[in-house]
This record gives structure tokens, sequence and C-alpha cells, in this order.
């Protein structure tokens, strides 16, 4: 009973993740139907916690700090309703509010029910995080057939349709990747997780958010530090290693090739530069 409860609450857990993949069914509103979806998943969430009388233990859950300051953002930004112009405006915003609150409050006690939650989360970011890089770079080369000399504004979106949110939302799965980096397993899935590193880097600097750009930078600076001096294995240096150069290439040849594309197209016979 138990090994069917935590696959339930797995299976949860992925289809919250991947609400964007829900279709808008040609709506005027094109996040709608996700804002629906994420509503039905709230309801079946809170079904499952009441037939497996989970409502005594979900207390523990609720005394999360995260869940407690989004909860008083809500209430707060609910108060706007007493002085706000357009009131219908501040009712559709309060209620998705509330409808957030609800998924994380779910969402946590199902990561609270099943065992090596970190595991688990950290593969599935890291499988989204392969998933949202090749939702960037495949529809870009589709459409231009390279990667040399794009402006910004020729890099295809991504999943969240923004430049920037695309940008922040890979770096933030990022270090859950150079955790799998870290942990003991064989050489191939090293080998898969440094090319993702390299690819999710690469696609970092070909969106051009510098916040996202700065990020990195302080990721690997910070994860490097910890592992010279915490972590003084062989093993540990040798990643070290990889993730630096992971993070050093895609920046190194993209700013390469831009500059010599720049060149060339200023100076179409200077073919000796290129």
């Amino acid at each position: 009973m138990k090994d069917r409860t935590q696959l339930i609450f797995k299976i949860y857990i992925l289809l919250n993740l991947f609400v964007w993949m829900f279709p808008n069914f040609n709506s005027t509103d094109v996040i709608g139907s996700q804002w629906l979806y994420i509503s039905m998943l709230n309801i079946l969430g809170l079904i499952m916690i009441y037939r497996l009388k989970g409502v005594e233990n979900i207390h523990s859950t609720l005394k999360n700090p995260i869940i407690s300051c989004f909860t008083l953002l809500g209430l707060w930004a609910t108060m706007s309703f007493l002085y706000a112009s357009n009131d219908s405006e501040v009712f559709i915003e309060s209620v998705r509010l509330f409808t957030l609150i609800l998924l994380l409050i779910n969402l946590s006690y199902a990561l609270y029910i099943i065992k090596h939650r970190m595991r688990f989360i950290s593969t599935i970011l890291v499988i989204y995080l392969g998933i949202e890089t090749l939702f960037v770079l495949i529809p870009t080369y589709n459409i231009h057939g390279t990667f040399v000399g794009l402006a910004r504004n020729q890099i295809f979106k991504g999943i969240a349709a923004n430049i920037n949110i695309t940008a922040f939302s890979i770096l933030l799965k990022v270090p859950f990747a150079i955790l799998h980096l870290k942990n003991k397993g064989p050489k191939l899935l090293k080998v898969v997780i440094s090319l993702l590193l390299i690819f999710s880097f690469f696609t970092i600097s070909l969106l051009a958010t510098r916040g996202a750009i700065l990020g990195s930078f302080i990721i690997v600076t910070i994860s490097t530090v910890f592992s010279l001096v915490f972590l003084k294995s062989r093993k540990n240096l040798i990643n070290v290693g990889i993730l630096i150069f992971s993070l050093l290439t895609p920046f190194f040849f993209n700013q390469i090739f831009q500059e010599r594309y720049l060149f060339l197209i200023l100076n179409p016979y200077s073919l000796k530069y290129w």
C-alpha cells in the first residue's frame, strides 16, 4: 500500500511539473486552460490527502515558512480589492494566487510523503532541464539553420514564451545537474550530465540574459570553492574541472563566433580573419 501511495504522489508531482503541455484549445486567454488544469489537480490533491487521512498530518506542511509567506502575500494582495479601480481583475488574480497557494500545499505534502524525495525531485528537474534546453535550441536551429550571428530576439523563447524567464528557469535547474555530477554514478551518466551542462550554459549565453549569465558564474564559483575547501578528493577535482569547462566553453565559443560574424559582416573582404 505504501509503495502504491508513493507512486501515486510521484505521478501527481509529474502532472504538475508538465502543466505547460496542456493545450489552450485556441482560446483567447492562452493560459486560461492551464489554470483550469491546475485547479483540477488541486481538487485531485485534496481528495488524495483526504482519502489517505492525511488532513491531521498536513499541519507540518502548513508550518513551512515558504507557504506561510506566500499565504500572507495572497491575503495582502486580496486587500487591494478595497481600493482598486478594476475589481474584476483583482478578483481574478486573487483567485489565481490562492490556486497557487493550494497547489504549493498539495505539492509540499506530496514531497513530505514520498521517500528519497531529494533524489526524485532532482532527477525530474534534470530531465526537465534537458527538455527545456532542447525546446530553445532545436526550434532556433530549425528556423535559422545556425546559432552564429543571431540577435537576441531571433532566439526561440522556449517553454515559458519569454526569453528572461526561460533563461532563469534553466539557471535554477543547473544546481541539480551539478548535484548529479558530484554524486556517485556510472561514467555514462557523468558524460550525459556534462553535455547537459554545456548545452544549458550555451542556451543561457544565446538568450543573453545578463542576470542569468552572472548567476551561472556565481553558481559555478560557489560550487568550485565548496568542492576545493570541503571535498578535497581527486574525483571532486575532476568534477570541478568538468564544471568549469562546461561553463567557459559555450560562453567562449559563442562570444568568439559572434565577434567574428559581426566583423565579417562589416568587412566582407577580410576572410583571413574568419
